[in-house]
């Protein structure tokens, strides 16, 4: 697991904006990573969809997360948003539920799939987490979403 935060929500309207992958007209099937920086971008104001980064960085740019990190800052920066993202491969379980109670839109790549697949976390009750899946809703095991 991989977690990411950036900047966090206020109140219940400005909650994490939804983006479904399956709408994207680029790579459908295989830019779930960018629909999830899509949707916290969005929630930092910027305008654009994920295919306006599929455009610019391709689709497999984001898949590692310097790659994420990178690509991430650098349309906060170059939009004036406030925020910034920073990765993690090492970061700890109370960490990553403090992040995600805290209001902080997580994006997170797991192995829910053969092939992986990346997921923002938008809150943790203590008990269930919320999450903003690019490819849908889950279907409560694995490979069913």
């Amino acid at each position: 697991m991989s977690p990411s935060t950036t900047g966090k929500a206020d109140s219940a309207e400005e909650a994490v904006p939804y983006f479904y992958q399956y709408d994207n007209e680029l790579y459908p099937g295989s830019t779930c990573q960018n629909t999830s920086v899509a949707m916290v971008l969005a929630h930092l104001g910027w305008e654009g969809t994920p295919d306006d980064i599929t455009r610019e960085w391709g689709k497999d740019y984001a898949q590692s997360p310097d790659g994420l990190n990178y690509m991430f800052n650098t349309i906060t920066n170059e939009h004036w948003l406030p925020g910034n993202l920073w990765t993690t491969i090492a970061g700890g379980i109370e960490e990553f539920r403090s992040a995600a109670s805290g209001g902080n839109g997580i994006i997170v790549h797991g192995y829910f799939t053969g092939y992986g697949h990346v997921v923002v976390v938008t809150g943790f009750d203590g008990t269930h987490y919320t999450v903003n899946d690019p490819a849908g809703e889950w279907g409560g095991e694995f490979a069913s979403g």
